[in-house]
């Protein structure tokens, strides 16, 4: 679907990541696309997703603060999955979402099929991918970033 659509190809200039729930093997029915980039003018990225995309089913575009950072999130759907676009002035390998993705990674890797099918069943019954790694591990406070202080 990303290649037919060229989805990846498009945001090129904006060193796409894939990240999120596909490349971790943890998708559940309703599950998006998550499309990570980094651009450096705001007002470009925003007019650049929006030629690119806006033609697709659902299309929207909101400008957000996360973490401090001007974030931009697009999200449509393409061949019936969600695909979201999440845009930072940060590059992608610092962005939180990629850090979630290695750090459970790491933990999926670590702790095996019998983890990663846990996980898929907490997701299945309506938990966020962060709460249900924390969930699992123990972890107290907030999952979105005690999971980025988790030791693997």
């Amino acid at each position: 679907m990303l290649s037919h659509h060229k989805i990846i190809e498009l945001l090129a200039q904006y060193r796409p990541v894939l990240a999120g729930t596909f490349p971790l093997d943890i998708a559940v029915p309703g599950s998006d696309l998550d499309v990570l980039c980094y651009w450096q003018e705001a007002g470009h990225f925003k007019q650049h997703v929006t030629n690119s995309f806006s033609g697709f089913e659902n299309f929207t575009l909101r400008e957000v603060t996360i973490n401090n950072q001007h974030t931009i999130i697009t999200n449509f759907f393409a061949d019936g999955l969600e695909v979201e676009v999440f845009g930072q002035n940060i590059p992608v390998k610092q962005q939180m979402a990629y850090r979630h993705m290695i750090i459970e990674y790491k933990i999926l890797s670590k702790k095996g099929d019998n983890f990663r099918q846990q996980v898929i069943a907490l997701k299945q019954s309506g938990l966020k991918t962060e709460p249900a790694f924390a969930q699992l591990l123990g972890i107290e406070g907030n999952p979105y970033t005690a999971l980025l202080e988790f030791n693997v």
